[in-house]
């Protein structure tokens, strides 16, 4: 992780920026462990995985609950956060020991993002972790104090919610995207008041990725694959080039990577103008895609069957990983 004073590619979603104090009177932070080698994946029947070796060992951690987890976010290699079914939301603060988080808002949660924000006068959010989390129903919750305490937020819809990303950056505080059935999108300024957006299909959108620039990527049903540059002012409808359900897109500039059913992985390097399949190695379904940093070059992916892929070279060749687990893995965090 980059120490006092270094900032890699502000603006962009997956940084890390430590000593660097923002215009706004903010430094922020996020979703992300800052390093390589600090991973995370959590799964069905309440399994977390870690490894602090980029993978070569990942071992299991102890979540206090028999729930399935469907999300996990980090700021950082300690701070973290995974959400799942009935109500759970687990929180480690050391990286390595959890604890169920209590009152919290009923609902089956889907998915989470979080970033660390380190607030200096005036800030009208603590020096904490912040977070957002959607589920079914329209289920919509915010924290701002590292996944402890969660406020429940009319979103507006009773469809299903499946995927959120928070704009990180200066004074984008609780802005975030949440994505669900029947082509949803939603977009918020505040955390608080939630909006519905075009995005121009009826399927579901499953995935979604955005950048404090404004910038995102949604993903869905049937290989829908959507892009905005303007907050979601305007949705356009990218050829993935597959029929395939998409679950989760990543991206950092102009290069992305989209995962979904069948072992599908996909990839852009020129902001999603043209898609290529890459070979995964597995039919299995893929669950969630992650990346840190500048880095676009280390890539990870979780799914079923206990499935964990890697690359560290931006997708030209996948390497399978021994997670220790059958269980399917549907959130994982580098």
């Amino acid at each position: 992780m980059p120490s006092g004073g270094q900032t890699i590619m502000l603006g962009t979603k997956k940084a890390v920026l430590l000593g660097t104090v923002l215009s706004s009177g903010l430094l922020l932070t996020a979703c992300t462990t800052g390093s390589i080698t600090y991973r995370f994946a959590v799964g069905a029947d309440g399994t977390i995985l870690a490894t602090s070796d980029g993978g070569t060992t990942w071992t299991p951690q102890a979540s206090h609950t028999g729930n399935d987890l469907t999300s996990v976010s980090f700021a950082g290699t300690k701070k973290g956060c995974a959400v799942g079914l009935a109500s759970t939301v687990v929180a480690t603060t050391d990286g390595s020991t959890w604890s169920k988080v209590s009152n919290v808002p009923k609902g089956d949660w889907r998915s989470v993002d979080t970033y660390q924000n380190i607030g200096f006068d005036p800030s009208p959010y603590p020096a904490n972790v912040i977070g957002t989390a959607v589920g079914d129903n329209g289920r919509i919750m915010t924290t701002v104090d590292g996944c402890m305490h969660w406020t429940k937020r009319t979103s507006g819809t009773t469809n299903d919610l499946l995927g959120v990303s928070m704009l990180y950056g200066s004074g984008n505080g609780l802005r975030a995207f949440a994505v669900g059935q029947h082509g949803t999108i939603l977009y918020t300024s505040d955390g608080t008041t939630w909006s519905a957006q075009t995005s121009g299909t009826t399927h579901d959108v499953r995935g979604v990725y955005s950048q404090g620039s404004g910038i995102a990527y949604a993903v869905g049903e049937h290989g829908v694959l959507l892009n905005t540059t303007n907050a979601g002012g305007t949705w356009t409808a990218q050829s993935s080039g597959v029929t395939t359900r998409l679950n989760s897109v990543v991206f950092n500039g102009l290069t992305a990577f989209a995962v979904g059913e069948a072992g599908v992985i996909l990839t852009t390097i020129d902001g999603g103008t043209t898609w290529t399949a890459q070979t995964s190695g597995t039919t299995r379904e893929l669950r969630a895609v992650s990346l840190t940093g500048s880095d676009i070059f280390n890539v990870m992916v979780v799914g079923d069957h206990g499935t964990l892929l890697t690359t560290t070279d931006g997708g030209t060749t996948w390497t399978s990983q021994t997670s220790g687990t059958t269980k399917t893995l549907r959130g994982g965090v580098i």
